[in-house]
C-alpha cells in the first residue's frame, strides 16, 4: 500500500511548512534558523533566503537603491565573517538604478578598505577588494596598488584583478600590468592577462595609455611560458585582441600550437583566427582532414571549425562541406559551421546551407540558434536565389527567425525592405541579430526597433566588417 506521505502529499507538506515560516516572519514571529535577527527586514522583503544569503533580483528597485548600500555597510561590521563576506560581495554586485548616482565610493569605500587591509578572513578580504575594484575611483585604485605588494594570499590578489572585470576600467591597467610583471600565481597571472585583453577590446589601444608597451611585452613573455599553464591561457587569449601586434604575436601563438596542453593549443588557435593569421591555415586544414579520417582534433572540433572560417581562406570550404554532409545529429557543432560559412561568404557552400534552411525546422537551445546562424550565412554569400526563402522567414511569427532573415536580406542587398522596417520600427521585443565579429561567432541580441536603425544605417556583411577591421591595423 502506498504511503500517504509519498508523491504530491510530501510536496504539499513542504509548501505548508515554508508558507508557515514565511508567515511567521512577516507577522514578527520566529525567523528561520539561518536568518539572523538583524536581517529580518531583508528577509521579510524577499532580499535574503532562509540561510541569510542575498537573493540577487537586480531588476528590483530595492537592490539598486542607496538604502541597499547602507544596509550592506551595516553588515560589514558584523562579528560573523560570513555576514561581512556577503555584505562586501553584495556591494560588489550592486548596480544603481537608472539615473541614480553610484554612491558606494562615498558610503562604503572606507569600511571596505578597512576590511581589505585587516580582516583575518581571506574570503572577506577577497570580497572586499572585488567591491573596491568595481567602485574604481582614483582612491580605490590607489589603495589596491598600495595593498597589492603586501597581500600574501593569492585568492585576495585574484579578487583585486577580477573585481574590475565587469566594467573593464582602464584605470585598473596599472594593477594588471604590475600583476603580470611581479606575480607568480597562475590564477592571478591568467586574470591579469585576460583583463588586459578585455580593456584592449572595449577601449582600444588608448585604454592602456602609457602602459601599452609594458602590457604587450608582459603578454608576449607570459605566452611563451608553459608554466604555470593557466597563465599562458590568459596571455594567448589577450593577444588575439592586439591586431596591431600580429607580427610579434603570431610566431609565439604558432609555437603554442605545439604545446602538450590541449587547452593552450585551443586558445592559441582561436587567437590566430582573431588575428586572421594565414600562417595557421595549413594547421587548420590538417586538423579538419584528421577529423574526417576519424582522428581526434588537436584543438577541439568547435574551435577548428570556427577558426577555419575566421581565417578567410576558402580552401577550407570543401572540407567543411564534407564534414557537414558526413556528420549528422546535434553533437556536431552546427553553430560553428554556419558561423564559418558566414565569415567565408563562399558561394560554394550555398546549396548546402539553402537545403538546410529549407528542410530543417527550428529546434530548441543550440539547435534553434544554429538555424538562425544558417539564415545569416545565406545572406553573406551574395546569391539572390536565397531571397524568396529569406522573405518568407522574415514574415515568421518568432521574432528571432524574422530578425535573422531580415539581416540576411539586408546583407544580400535585397530591395523593398522598407515595409519590414516599418513593421518592426516600434517593436520592442529582443531578437537575435546575426552577430559575427572579425574574431568569430558572437551573440548579439537587441530590440527589433534598434535592429532596424542599425540596418538603415548600413550595417555591413561580416566579410566586409572583417576586412575593415584588419585593414585598420595594417594586417
Amino acid at each position: 500500500m502506498r504511503s500517504r506521505w509519498s508523491g504530491w502529499g510530501r510536496w504539499l507538506l513542504v509548501l505548508c511548512v515554508v508558507s508557515w515560516v514565511r508567515a511567521g516572519a512577516e507577522e514578527g514571529g520566529p525567523l528561520p534558523p539561518g536568518v539572523p535577527e538583524h536581517l529580518r527586514a531583508d528577509y521579510e522583503r524577499g532580499l535574503v533566503d532562509e540561510r541569510g544569503r542575498p537573493i540577487m533580483r537586480w531588476k528590483d528597485p530595492q537592490w539598486r537603491s542607496e538604502d541597499f548600500i547602507r544596509r550592506q555597510v551595516k553588515r560589514l561590521s558584523s562579528p560573523d565573517a560570513d555576514e561581512r563576506k556577503m555584505g562586501a560581495y553584495a556591494l560588489y554586485l550592486h548596480r544603481p538604478g537608472e539615473g541614480v548616482v553610484d554612491r558606494r565610493g562615498e558610503l562604503a569605500l572606507e569600511v571596505l578598505m578597512e576590511l581589505a587591509a585587516g580582516d583575518p578572513s581571506v574570503e572577506v578580504r577577497s570580497s572586499a577588494v572585488r567591491a573596491i575594484a568595481d567602485i574604481g575611483t582614483a582612491r580605490a585604485v590607489s589603495f589596491l596598488l598600495e595593498r597589492y605588494g603586501r597581500e600574501r594570499e593569492a585568492e585576495v590578489r585574484v579578487g583585486m584583478v577580477v573585481g574590475g572585470g565587469r566594467r573593464n576600467r582602464p584605470a585598473l591597467v596599472p594593477l594588471y600590468v604590475r600583476a603580470l610583471e611581479e606575480d607568480d600565481d597562475g590564477h592571478v597571472l591568467y586574470h591579469a592577462a585576460f583583463r588586459l585583453g578585455e580593456v584592449r577590446r572595449v577601449h582600444g589601444r588608448g585604454g592602456l595609455g602609457e602602459y601599452y608597451d609594458r602590457a604587450v611585452s608582459g603578454l608576449l613573455r607570459q605566452a611563451r611560458r608553459e608554466r604555470p599553464v593557466n597563465a599562458a591561457w590568459g596571455a594567448v587569449k589577450a593577444l588575439g585582441w592586439y591586431a596591431e601586434q600580429r607580427r610579434r604575436s603570431v610566431p609565439v601563438l604558432l609555437r603554442a600550437l605545439e604545446s602538450r596542453d590541449k587547452e593552450l593549443r585551443r586558445q592559441a588557435l582561436y587567437a590566430l583566427g582573431q588575428l586572421r593569421a594565414v600562417e595557421a591555415v595549413d594547421r587548420v586544414v590538417a586538423d579538419l582532414k584528421r577529423m574526417l579520417s576519424g582522428g581526434e582534433s588537436r584543438y577541439g572540433v568547435k574551435t577548428t571549425v570556427l577558426v577555419a572560417g575566421a581565417l578567410g581562406d576558402r580552401r577550407v570550404t570543401p572540407l567543411l562541406l564534407e564534414a557537414g554532409r558526413r556528420w549528422r545529429g546535434w553533437e556536431w557543432p552546427w553553430r560553428e559551421l554556419f558561423a564559418a560559412f558566414t565569415l567565408l561568404g563562399d558561394p560554394a557552400a550555398f546549396d548546402f546551407v539553402y537545403r538546410y534552411v529549407k528542410r530543417e525546422r527550428p529546434g530548441t537551445l543550440d539547435a534553434f540558434v544554429a538555424y538562425l546562424d544558417a539564415l545569416c550565412a545565406l545572406g553573406s554569400m551574395g546569391d539572390r536565389r536565397a531571397e524568396p526563402l529569406l522573405r518568407r522567414r522574415a514574415e515568421a511569427q518568432r521574432e528571432d527567425i524574422a530578425s535573422s532573415a531580415l539581416v540576411a536580406l539586408h546583407w544580400l542587398g535585397a530591395e523593398g525592405l522598407e515595409a519590414y522596417y516599418r513593421q518592426y520600427r516600434e517593436d520592442e521585443r529582443k531578437a537575435y541579430a546575426c552577430w559575427v565579429t572579425p574574431s568569430g561567432r558572437g551573440i548579439r541580441q537587441m530590440r527589433m526597433s534598434e535592429l532596424v536603425k542599425l540596418l538603415e544605417a548600413g550595417d555591413p556583411p561580416p566579410a566586409q566588417r572583417r576586412e575593415a577591421y584588419h585593414a585598420r591595423w595594417g594586417s
